[in-house]
Formats: structure tokens, C-alpha cells, sequence
């Protein structure tokens, strides 16, 4: 069996306050042949984080935006990290995405997240960071950006 065939096991933690973003994600994650869940704030994306873990079933991957009621995409990153290091956790924001990533840096060190993306999302590159978390091949040294 291969890892794409293996990846409709996988289930993906999509985290916005914005129902159009929200769901925009979450149509693109089930078209590639995943799971996903979603949560309208940070609190909730957390909540559901712990719950997973909790059972030793965490999520496969985070998608969260940045600027959220309740608990930001850092908090979300911060928790998700420090429960599951290897847990690929990307931000959108709609901020500059690299003053956001050295921001990050400072902010929480090895627990900083996978990718920082710039809003409006580019679907291809959704596609693209969706089928390396498929393969298995996401983790990298630096985070890097995507700017539309």
C-alpha cells in the first residue's frame, strides 16, 4: 500500500473563525482523499487537539488562521507543538508572513510552525502542502512562508 493510499486515514484539524475560509479548506482536504475537522476559534482547535492526543490519536496535520477570538494561531501552534512536536501545524494570516514567521521565532522557538501562509489562499499551494503531508514529507529547519 502507499502513502497516498495510506493518507485516507489521515485527519486534518482545520481552525478559523471565518466559515468562508473554513470551509474553502475544508472542501480541499476532503477532495484530496482526507479527513477533516473543523473548529470556529482557537479555544475549540485546542480543545479538540487534547481530546485526539488525549487517546493517542492525534491530528496528522493543524491548519489555523492567525487572528482568531479566543486563542490565536500562536496559542493554537504553542499547544499543538508542545502535546505533539512532529504534528505539522501551518498558519494563515493575512498579515506579512515574514515579519509574522520571525515574530514566531522569537515567540515560541522549536515549537514555531511548519508554514506560515498569506492570505488570500492560493489553492494551488493548499493542494501542494496537502500532498506532502500525504507523502510524509513536510518537517523543515526553517519556517517557511508562502506569499501569494
Amino acid at each position: 500500500m502507499t502513502d497516498i493510499q495510506n493518507s485516507k486515514l489521515l485527519e486534518i484539524l482545520v481552525i478559523d473563525d471565518d466559515p468562508k475560509s473554513r470551509e474553502l479548506l475544508e472542501d480541499l482536504i476532503i477532495a484530496k482523499g482526507l479527513n477533516v475537522t473543523t473548529a470556529v476559534d482557537g479555544q475549540e482547535g485546542i480543545k479538540k487537539h487534547i481530546e485526539r492526543f488525549s487517546v493517542g490519536n492525534p491530528y496528522d496535520a493543524v491548519f489555523t488562521d492567525f487572528k482568531m477570538p479566543n486563542a490565536d494561531g500562536a496559542e493554537v501552534t504553542k499547544n499543538v507543538k508542545g502535546t505533539s512536536l512532529k504534528t505539522p501545524v501551518y498558519i494563515f494570516t493575512s498579515h506579512d508572513a515574514d515579519e509574522l514567521s520571525k515574530e514566531l521565532d522569537v515567540q515560541l522557538g522549536q515549537l514555531k510552525p511548519d508554514g506560515i501562509i498569506r492570505k488570500p489562499l492560493d489553492i494551488n499551494l493548499i493542494r501542494n502542502i496537502i500532498d506532502e503531508i500525504k507523502l510524509g514529507v513536510v518537517k523543515a529547519e526553517n519556517t517557511p512562508t508562502y506569499q501569494s
